[in-house]
């Protein structure tokens, strides 16, 4: 035997290693989506123009609502291929070779895979940074607040950065046993601690955080809101007015934010080869963990509103972001820490050890999304390499540790390099939204690739719908029909730069165009046409 058919031959037995559990795969639900949108999003959004006057609950709610379908979708196609990289194998058995390999391709090296790792890495040191200047102001403690201003600065980011992607890179190594530890240790703990946080905020009192507020930055809390929604000229600075705009069409747009929260749902879809009792444990995996996500995107504002008002978190995040030299003045700091969860909730506390612990579960919400993203990504390139579409020594496994090196090494060096990349990317705001696009729209034709071939299943491979632990043809057309369209319209909105009407319109059409072809279809087949035998032969003329 050959070392590359001796390597494949280890590549299949390590697959058959089911050591996942339905809790693994609930924590997995969770850590990828839940980073930036509940620790900024949910406190900053009504800062920008056009989003002030919407109701941030009432978005997150809605948000998850329409990504129920998706979360349905990479719960059935996991449970139903339980292999590696199940939606990859799904693309590429109903359409082909092509259309598989660049569905996971935009996938991986456009959105949830190599470009997320490196660009997380680098912006996650800001909310170290925003929990220790905090932490200094609350204790008058001028090391605290030095710790959290160089934090602030590129050189200690990349070196923090870069130890983080190292330390990912060494973990893996070790094999799923380390990866477990370290799921439950940046998920299920920060996860109970973050609970317990918010529940120990109760009554949520906003006097509370206006006079620790007040304590702590020059009596500013009232400045703030005055100066932002009402404008006004400080320093000779003109500070324009954040005006509100109607609140379902605030909201409206607020909807396209937190949607892009939710982004993430299909990574655990992509351990399925090494699960145990796929179908169960996908199931309640899924349908507890999408919940739990739900819920708290939900309440989280909805706490956070109470405690530091909306009016406060709309000022703040405006001067914040639109003139942060007018904020500098006004707060009498030449560092105001970002408008972030953590910043809310240590000013509440007042507490040293309060805000300290929230940091340590803030900055974990993000380790633990890399560290999913990080395996996931492995788990793709040995299905691609599995397939000979990616070079062959990428799925040779470690026979002692059961551990891909090679596909190991590989996310580790683009990552550096991406990380490396960010430097340029953040000193520039156009560039970072561009390629914050370009991550979305990876994410969005991946998505439309995926739920055009859910719908496809039951027409064109018999054979594969047989595997279907769901074999409604019903429901895989409804979960299919959704998520495509949900994804083409996301398409349109990141990649197009579509207006909101034209995503709307736009998608409406195409969503019009698979449900007749869903109806015709299934109309043919009622009588009597098999399209797999259609499509294998050329027609006479």
């Amino acid at each position: 035997m050959s070392d590359e058919e001796s390597s494949f031959t280890v590549f299949r037995a390590y697959l058959l290693r089911r050591e996942f559990t339905w809790f693994d795969i609930f924590l997995w639900v969770i850590a990828n989506p839940l980073a930036s949108g509940l620790l900024y999003y949910s406190v900053s959004a009504t800062g920008s123009p056009g989003f002030y006057g919407g109701v941030v609950p009432y978005a997150f709610l809605f948000a998850g609502l329409i990504f129920i379908p998706i979360a349905l979708l990479f719960m059935i196609i996991a449970s139903s291929l339980p292999r590696s990289a199940s939606p990859y194998i799904l693309v590429s058995r109903v359409f082909g070779m092509l259309p598989g390999f660049l569905s996971i391709a935009l996938y991986l090296f456009l959105s949830g895979g190599l470009l997320t790792l490196g660009f997380l890495a680098y912006s996650s040191t800001g909310i170290l940074s925003d929990g220790f200047i905090v932490s200094g102001y609350i204790t008058n403690n001028s090391y605290l607040i030095m710790l959290g201003e160089s934090l602030k600065s590129v050189f200690f980011t990349v070196i923090i950065a870069l130890i983080v992607v190292t330390f990912l890179f060494v973990a893996t190594m070790f094999g799923r046993r380390v990866i477990k530890i370290l799921l439950y240790v940046s998920v299920a703990a920060p996860l109970v601690l973050y609970i317990a946080i918010l529940v120990s905020l109760y009554p949520f009192s906003s006097k509370v955080f206006i006079n620790n507020w007040n304590t702590l930055f020059n009596d500013s809390y009232g400045k703030i809101i005055s100066i932002a929604l009402y404008g006004g000229v400080v320093d000779g600075v003109v500070v324009n007015a954040l005006k509100p705009v109607n609140e379902w069409s605030a909201t409206f747009a607020l909807l396209g934010v937190a949607m892009y929260a939710y982004l993430g749902l299909e990574n655990a879809s992509f351990i399925a080869g090494e699960v145990k009792d796929p179908v169960s444990s996908y199931f309640k995996g899924y349908i507890t963990g999408f919940t739990t996500l739900t819920a708290l995107y939900t309440v989280t504002p909805v706490i956070i509103t109470l405690i530091a008002g909306y009016d406060f978190l709309s000022a703040y995040s405006y001067l914040y972001h639109y003139y942060p030299g007018v904020l500098k003045i006004i707060m009498g700091t030449n560092t105001p820490p970002s408008p972030s969860l953590t910043t809310i909730i240590s000013v509440y506390t007042g507490n040293t050890y309060t805000s300290l612990i929230f940091t340590a579960v803030a900055y974990l919400f993000y380790f633990n999304t890399m560290l999913t993203i990080w395996i996931s990504g492995i788990r793709a390139l040995l299905a691609l390499s599995q397939d000979h579409l990616m070079p062959r020594f990428l799925a040779r496994i470690s026979r002692r540790a059961s551990v891909p090196h090679y596909s190991n090494l590989f996310i580790y060096v683009l990552s550096t390099l991406v990380l490396l990349l960010t430097i340029f990317i953040k000193s520039n705001l156009q560039l970072e939204l561009s390629f914050l696009k370009i991550m979305n729209l990876g994410y969005s034709m991946f998505l439309v690739f995926t739920g055009l071939s859910l719908i496809s299943v039951p027409l064109f491979s018999e054979k594969l719908y047989n595997r279907f632990t769901y074999r409604s043809r019903g429901l895989l057309y409804i979960v299919g029909y959704a998520s495509s369209t949900i994804g083409f319209g996301l398409v349109l909105a990141a990649g197009a730069n579509a207006s909101l009407i034209d995503v709307v319109v736009a998608t409406s059409l195409f969503g019009a165009i698979l449900l007749l072809f869903i109806a015709v279809t299934t109309y043919m087949e009622h009588r009597g046409v098999r399209y797999e035998e259609v499509f294998s032969r050329i027609p006479p003329m």
